[in-house]
């Protein structure tokens, strides 16, 4: 998404969707990509042309990028209790007496760049969450200045949509602007990795103004999830006796191996923007869309511009 100016402008991916609330699921053809106009939409303006994207396994595993936060004056213990305080919260919501059917395990740091995703290896990925410096942060950079804040970067098995990778990166250099206060940064982490772990799981921006997948509001630190929220990811994760059960994944050299499997140049991606309330603006960052062939087995890789 373009920056605009105070406001969180954020964009995901999804998966189906009731229709009497706002929350959009995301499916192949993407309202936000550069040539998105051309997608099919609901009355609602959510897209519903081409296969919805759903994650490979409600067992998801995850790790933090090391040391990826120690310019923002947050450790990898910090970053990882963050980041799974997120999932978490999505995890505790109430599906009509029962939580949503996923659980995430998280595993130690690793080192990888990012986005990465082994796509030689679908099957022995994990989502790597990271503070990066490689955003296309305007020359100015000011709390009331436009800033992309963070970008998942899914990625899919064609032609069925089948996610088995998403990486996230949270903008560096948006969160040094509040480096001398800690509580500032951590507080507003939380609220960017609370909306990114939605996109992870398969979350669209909503259509709800109110929804903290909607994609601009206020920003404030700790924001929560609204009745939308919680609607979509019980769409997304519907539960389903017996309870889930999953066995943890642990990151292997192999899968972040870059010798064995490429990386996405940082360029590449979109993102998430933060927008000034009273000059924001309908632009946005589009996503771009790279389809490439693996053997017998192709994907997609889909940066967001959240």
């Amino acid at each position: 998404m373009r920056a605009a100016r105070l406001l969180l402008v954020l964009v995901a991916f999804g998966f189906g969707q009731s229709r009497a609330m706002a929350f959009c699921l995301a499916r192949q053809c993407d309202p936000d990509a550069t040539d998105g106009a051309a997608c099919q939409r609901d009355a609602a303006g959510c897209s519903i042309q081409g296969a919805p994207l759903r994650r490979s396994s409600p067992c998801l595993t995850l790790a933090v990028q090391r040391s990826s936060g120690v310019r923002v004056g947050v450790s990898d213990d910090e970053l990882t209790a963050l980041v799974r305080q997120a999932f978490e919260t999505w995890a505790s919501v109430d599906c009509a007496g029962a939580p949503p059917r996923f659980a995430v395990s998280v595993a130690a740091p690793v080192d990888a760049a990012l986005p990465f995703a082994c796509t030689a290896l679908p099957e022995d990925n994990i989502d790597v969450w990271g503070i990066s410096p490689q955003f296309p942060n305007p020359p100015v950079i000011t709390l009331a200045t436009g800033v992309v804040a963070g970008r998942t970067t899914p990625v899919f098995t064609l032609p069925d949509g089948r996610v088995f990778d998403a990486d996230v990166e949270l903008n560096e250099l948006w969160l040094q602007l509040r480096r001398d206060d800690a509580a500032s940064v951590r507080g507003h982490l939380a609220t960017v990795a609370l909306h990114e772990a939605g996109h992870a799981l398969g979350l669209a921006h909503s259509q709800d103004p109110q929804a903290l997948m909607f994609r601009s509001y206020a920003v404030e630190a700790y924001r929560g999830l609204t009745a939308d929220d919680v609607a979509g990811i019980c769409a997304l994760f519907p539960p389903v006796a017996p309870a889930l059960a999953c066995t943890p994944t642990p990151s292997t050299p192999a899968a972040l191996n870059p010798t064995a499997c490429a990386a996405v140049p940082p360029e590449a991606a979109g993102g998430c923007t933060f927008a000034s309330r009273h000059r924001a603006t309908p632009e946005h960052w589009a996503w771009l869309v790279l389809a490439l062939g693996l053997a017998a087995r192709p994907w997609r890789r889909r940066p967001s511009a959240r």
